[in-house]
């Protein structure tokens, strides 16, 4: 009887999906985990009548479903326990992870009926980030696999190439997003409406924005004075934050960089509004968003306007805004720069703009666990991320822009994107 593999961990804090940590903590990426492979052994379950069988590191638990065998991962790399998971489990069989979610049953069907009829047909899954998500043999094959190095982005190629080497005819299969990183989790989540792991998602990020929102809450209730902030991260670093000018008016090297923004104009984490006020003030049409309810208030009160919420809730005019605004630092939002991009690419028009506020080049440049800080208050750890100028091309190509330019003005470093047309 043809096999359907599913090689994974046990989905518990500190060992499952450990990339996604930061932004979210051991224990919110495990429950991704643990999300993203019910969803998996669902679609294996609901694919037909072939032998199911979990190849696992770690202890079974109750995400188990009835019907699925157990057996235990061997080897040290990558390559050798795939290699022994085709090598035990024996005849036909199709391999996956937990990493693909948004896999269907249908899929999963024609790739088990391909090895099963022909012994010298493979069937192959290209991952998008280079990798594979799924392969496919009639008979195990040791050779197929080791020494093909894994985790890199032409391991995909190499693994193709490995299996026609070996005089297999490939088939290949749709592309699709393994699910590393956060951004990577919001984009499956949107294919995948009302999954479970959609639903997992979609706590992590409220989640997120939540601890975030608390923090920025009780900074915009303090009393104004000229007293600095910090965002101080777990490790020690710390970034100043010039509280009475982000309270203020907006600065000659502002009004420069909004002078190239097109409405409508979102801006992103608003605060007390100065960016938006100073687009209305303008003419031009623009709202600010913010997850801090005392920010929209504080905007509200000196005319500009702004809507209560996260950026990755409810949106108006989705698809529709010309120009989208992350200044003051706002890259951070989240704690997952490419999770965020990745949001703001879906509510921009065709060729829309962000303009975005970066740190200086040689500083910080990542995601990591932080607490606002002033000489009264130390709030509680929330995800955060900065970003240098080096940082931003590879950041904009995985997320869909092309950047524009990046400048320098008045010693703030800022950059601007563009959405890339599909198609």
């Amino acid at each position: 009887m043809t096999s359907i593999i599913v090689l994974t961990k046990e989905p518990v804090p500190g060992r499952a999906k450990t990339r996604l940590s930061p932004p979210l903590t051991a224990a919110g990426a495990a429950a991704l985990a643990r999300a993203a492979l019910a969803d998996t052994l669902s679609r294996v379950d609901a694919a037909g009548r072939f032998r199911k069988v979990v190849v696992l590191e770690g202890n079974p638990g109750p995400w188990l479903p009835r019907g699925f065998e157990v057996i235990r991962q061997r080897g040290s790399g990558l390559d050798e326990r795939v290699a022994a998971a085709f090598e035990d489990v024996g005849g036909p069989a199709v391999l996956i992870g937990m990493d693909t979610p948004q896999v269907s049953p249908r899929l999963l069907r024609a790739a088990a009926a391909a090895v099963s009829v022909d012994p010298s047909m493979a069937v192959f899954g290209p991952a998008a980030d280079g990798g594979w998500w799924m392969v496919g043999m009639p008979q195990p094959d040791p050779a197929a696999f080791l020494g093909v190095p894994m985790s890199t982005p032409f391991t995909g190629v190499r693994q193709r190439e490995r299996l026609q080497e070996l005089g297999l005819r490939v088939i290949d299969f749709p592309v699709l997003t393994d699910v590393d990183r956060m951004d990577d989790a919001v984009r499956v989540a949107a294919e995948t409406t009302g999954s479970t792991f959609a639903l997992a998602v979609a706590r992590a990020t409220t989640s997120l924005h939540d601890a975030g929102a608390s923090a920025w809450d009780h900074l915009h209730r303090m009393p104004s004075s000229r007293e600095p902030g910090r965002l101080r991260a777990h490790d020690g670093w710390s970034l100043t934050l010039d509280l009475p000018a982000w309270r203020g008016g907006v600065r000659s090297e502002e009004e420069a960089l909004l002078s190239d923004a097109v409405g409508p104009v979102l801006d992103v984490g608003c605060g007390p509004g100065r960016h938006t006020l100073a687009l209305v003030t303008r003419r031009i049409p623009a709202l600010g968003v913010d997850a801090a309810h005392s920010a929209v208030v504080a905007a509200r009160r000196r005319g500009a306007p702004a809507l209560h919420g996260s950026v990755f809730g409810p949106v108006p005019s989705l698809g529709r805004w010309r120009t989208a605004l992350l200044l003051d630092g706002n890259i951070g939002i989240g704690g997952d720069p490419a999770a965020l991009l990745s949001r703001v690419r879906t509510l921009l028009a065709s060729g829309g703009r962000v303009l975005v506020e970066l740190q200086a080049p040689g500083t910080r440049s990542g995601s990591f666990v932080a607490r606002l800080e002033t000489a009264s208050f130390r709030s509680a750890p929330m995800p955060w991320a900065t970003l240098t100028p080096d940082h931003l091309e590879p950041l904009a190509t995985t997320t869909g822009f092309e950047v524009e330019e990046v400048k320098a003005r008045h010693g703030r470093w800022f950059g601007s994107l563009t959405k890339k047309v599909e198609g």
